[in-house]
């Protein structure tokens, strides 16, 4: 058992110090410094008014040349002459590159949208909750985030803060080098690559431009990807701590005067975070868009692995499936989880309300109330609620339920 101790203590103490809210909001500082230097957040972001002169000249040539990449992978899409060496396919597959630009513009297409709509999110009049979520962190710690949760739950939230942030700052970067792998392992199974320098060029000069922007995609989607993860974890713990105090004060209301305005304030503060979410459509798109990015990758990288004959494509490509499916996973179990505490909240309110005290104001009874309604029967609305906390009886079912999307990447993949 000392021995045991002996090895576990030193890592216990350093586990501490990483979590440690001295450690985290350096770590917070900078996420919020890459958001700015990677321009998923211009102009809203700070709410100062127009873009400068070098922003507004990036953003247009950004969408300029979206517009040029689209233009060249329909005509090269439209083209059945194999010795059409002028477009990019032709330098990664033998079947004039025409599958693995499917797979390229579904990837790419998905992730452009995904970011570029976090972006325009950010623009909006008022700047997102979560957004303000992290500024605060940035600049007063962790303070009332100690007061809300209690020890074990403020613990837990800094180690899935603390996940988040090291899978942004160490696997993304992984992510996007094995992305670049993969082209470089196409291109260098096809004969076509080593026909001339010419088309030596050609290939380096497209990927420069199409892996290059998407690399900056890749970091926007998932700047704003671990905000919104970190943020519905907190506002499960934070119903799930509201949600505790209340069976507390079930048991006995005349005994517990004093916790009532504790739980009142836990409470209302929490769904007043959650209802203004669902009040702005910017978020609910953005999920929209970060759950068929998670689907299309997992099905596009799939795909890949089952018909590459690559052993280095088949790893690659099953390492980055499981990362999809897993960033998947988390999605709807995170979504889930909330959607469980507010049902238990409703219960547990309107148990108390038989007692003759009403903790929730009316408005924000009737809202929960509606909301978790219109979910049950199965309406669909355009809140993160009705996107995200959807409540399915298991998450096969939750797949299947997208499958009409999975299927058409599917069939993107044999039409070569």
């Amino acid at each position: 058992m000392k021995l045991v101790k002996s090895l576990t203590d030193p890592l216990v103490k350093m586990l501490d110090r990483q979590l440690s809210p001295e450690s985290l909001r350096p770590k917070v500082r900078r996420l919020e410094k890459m958001g700015k230097i990677t321009k998923t957040c211009v102009l809203g972001y700070a709410q100062k008014g127009r873009m400068g002169r070098l922003n507004h000249t990036l953003h247009t040539l950004s969408h300029i040349w979206f517009i040029v990449v689209v233009a060249r992978s329909i005509r090269l899409l439209l083209f059945d002459d194999p010795n059409e060496t002028i477009y990019l396919g032709d330098f990664f597959s033998q079947t004039k590159g025409k599958e693995f630009l499917h797979f390229l513009i579904i990837v790419y297409y998905l992730l452009f949208f995904a970011s570029r709509a976090g972006a325009h999110i950010s623009e909006a009049r008022k700047p997102m909750l979560m957004l303000k979520f992290y500024g605060k962190i940035e600049k007063h710690g962790f303070d009332s985030m100690c007061r809300l949760l209690t020890p074990t739950k403020f613990k837990n939230f800094r180690i899935v803060l603390y996940s988040a942030l090291q899978f942004y700052f160490i696997g993304i970067p992984i992510i996007a080098l094995s992305l670049f792998v993969l082209c470089i392992t196409f291109a260098l199974q096809t004969s076509t690559f080593y026909l001339s320098i010419y088309h030596s060029i050609w290939f380096v000069f497209w990927v420069i431009i199409i892996t290059g922007p998407l690399a900056l995609n890749i970091y926007s989607l998932f700047w704003f990807y671990t905000h919104f993860i970190s943020l519905i974890t907190y506002c499960s713990m934070s119903l799930g701590c509201a949600y505790d105090l209340g069976g507390i004060i079930q048991s006995d209301v005349g005994k517990h005067l004093d916790l009532l305005a504790d739980y009142l304030k836990r409470q209302n503060k929490i769904l007043n975070l959650i209802r203004s979410i669902n009040c702005d459509i910017g978020p609910t798109a953005f999920v929209g868009y970060i759950i068929a990015t998670f689907l299309a990758n997992f099905s596009l990288f799939l795909a890949i692995f089952v018909t590459s004959e690559s052993n280095a494509m088949k790893i690659i490509c099953f390492g980055l499936a499981i990362i999809a499916y897993t960033n998947l996973t988390l999605l709807h179990f995170a979504g889930t989880v909330v959607h469980e505490r507010l049902m238990e909240i409703r219960e547990r309110n309107f148990s108390i309300q038989a007692r003759g005290v009403n903790l929730i104001p009316l408005p924000m009874a009737v809202w929960i109330n509606s909301t978790l309604e219109r979910i049950e029967n199965g309406e669909n609305g355009i809140s993160v609620t009705h996107i995200f906390v959807m409540r399915q009886s298991s998450f096969l079912f939750f797949v299947l339920e997208n499958s009409g999307i999975l299927m058409m990447f599917v069939s993107n993949f044999v039409k070569s």
